[in-house]
């Protein structure tokens, strides 16, 4: 039976690629969500995705109307470009950089990294080699996209594409992932890191090209990699051959530490739809003014154009002129829940927002320790002192990695994935649980292993935010998720058990 959608629905999933389209049987798309609110669902899946909450459903509903009613070309274009000039103002207001960056909307984090890659490759005839952590820390498409590839057969801009085609026949970028953790998936040293991402700089300049390095902060498993002194260590050692990118898809960060990243003259890539828990598909590239003369008269390929549109791009920059009047309305709308998710946090006090933090990671962090289900997967606290900063809310973990283990052995990473699906199930007789995809993290045991991830959002904070009430039950939520978690793991490893008895 063919799942039943609103017109809104419709659009919430519209102008992205083949991930966020939804299942014709379930209504969910790849990630497990569905475009309609999910109030009642425990959501610590941030780190993954989340459904749109019903504060900012409600809020979309006049734009909505709006949209529905202006049809189609030259009227729907105005429309969009107004959206999104309002959206570009929202984003810069909330997070105090009005006169600081300008903002590149794109569909999804993913699509940021290939427009930023455009980007930088225009800046020099040399071919760019990005350097980057492994998918397994950041997107699975990121790699084809930071090597200027299509990374999906279906394109935002409605289009089809060759996945793994390169976007132009002449076009030399290529990308390389630096792995920052070993074979059992614990942390490789920083220097080691450190070495190898020195080599693969020194190897694209001595083949006469240049190198962009991402700094990601933070990744899947709640790091920054490299660490900041690192890439500041590079960028002073190689200069113009080195650019650097900031990777802060996951939107843990405070706005000072964005405005700190801007003053030093570095792009930040940031999504909508990951700590801001706005619907899945929301991309922006952050441009600081210090640095946007550089940025500005770089022209795109052709193919661009199937990834952005003119009202996409702030005024001013050459880029536009490539680029057709074309309405995402999915990227609007999507945008502008994501907004209201950011300002209902950011006008939260700052201190605030540290002690709900803190007492949920005291909590999860403690659980995850006691508890001979879980096992914390290797991580190292967030550090940002190398930009000079003092102590903020964003130096608090948000997001709690560990594998599963029963009766003495790890679930492997078939078994992981079932016990996400199984938590994300909705039944009649109790809530889905939304954690953070698997992601794996090595082999442990003789076994290929993957993380689970219980992570916080800023609706979650926002909601405990009324009072001491409100905190004990954001935590009490999370030990239910947490509870769930460990009965789902010892239901599917005793079924392992039965089968290989069986057989």
């Amino acid at each position: 039976m063919a799942i039943d959608l609103t017109d809104l629905e419709r659009a919430l999933i519209s102008g992205g690629d083949d991930r966020i389209a939804l299942d014709a049987t379930t209504g969910l798309n790849m990630y497990g969500y569905a475009a309609s609110p999910r109030g009642q669902d425990l959501a610590f899946g941030s780190s993954t995705g989340s459904s749109i909450s019903l504060g900012a459903f409600a809020a979309l509903q006049t734009t909505w109307a709006s949209v529905a009613a202006v049809g189609t070309g030259e009227a729907a274009y105005r429309l969009y470009a107004a959206g999104m000039a309002s959206a570009r103002e929202r984003l810069v207001r909330a997070v105090g950089i009005v006169d600081e960056a300008d903002v590149i909307f794109a569909a999804s984090g993913t699509d940021v990294h290939l427009i930023a890659t455009l980007i930088y490759a225009g800046l020099d005839a040399r071919p760019l080699t990005t350097i980057a952590v492994p998918s397994s820390e950041t997107g699975s498409g990121v790699g084809l996209a930071t090597a200027a590839k299509h990374f999906s057969k279906q394109l935002a801009g409605g289009g089809k594409a060759e996945k793994g085609a390169s976007l132009t026949a002449a076009d030399r970028s290529e990308s390389i992932s630096i792995p920052v953790r070993d074979a059992a998936g614990f942390l490789r040293p920083e220097a080691q890191v450190a070495d190898d991402i020195d080599r693969e700089i020194a190897a694209a300049t001595a083949a006469g090209g240049r190198a962009l390095l991402i700094i990601t902060d933070v990744s899947k498993t709640g790091l920054i990699v490299p660490g900041l002194a690192t890439a500041l260590a590079l960028k002073e050692k190689w200069g113009v051959d080195l650019e650097l990118l900031v990777d802060a898809c996951q939107w843990r960060l405070a706005p000072e530490t964005l405005r700190a990243y801007l003053a030093r003259g570095l792009a930040v890539a940031v999504t909508g739809s990951k700590f801001l828990a706005g619907p899945i598909f929301s991309g922006a590239l952050l441009v600081p003014r210090v640095a946007a003369s550089r940025f500005k008269r770089i022209e795109l390929p052709a193919a661009a154009a199937d990834y952005s549109s003119r009202a996409d791009w702030p005024d001013g920059w050459d880029a536009r002129n490539a680029l057709p009047e074309r309405a995402n309305f999915g990227l609007m709308l999507r945008w502008q829940a994501a907004l209201t998710e950011l300002e209902r946090f950011t006008g939260l006090h700052g201190l605030k927002i540290a002690a709900i933090k803190l007492r949920f990671a005291e909590g999860a962090q403690a659980r995850l320790k006691r508890d001979a289900a879980f096992e914390p997967l290797n991580s190292r606290r967030i550090d940002r002192s190398a930009l000079g900063l003092s102590l903020n809310y964003d130096v608090v973990e948000t997001i709690f990695p560990f594998l599963q283990r029963h009766a003495g052995r790890y679930l492997s990473a078939e078994q992981s994935a079932a016990v996400y699906r199984r938590l994300a199930a909705e039944a009649a007789d109790h809530v889905a649980v939304r954690l953070g995809q698997p992601v794996a993290a090595g082999t442990r045991d003789g076994v290929k292993v993957s993380a689970l991830r219980l992570c916080l959002s800023a609706p979650l904070v926002v909601a405990a935010a009324s009072g001491t009430p409100a905190v004990d039950k954001l935590v009490a939520d999370a030990m239910t998720a947490l509870d769930r978690t460990a009965v789902a793991i010892a239901e599917i490893a005793e079924a392992s058990i039965a089968v290989a008895a069986a057989g």
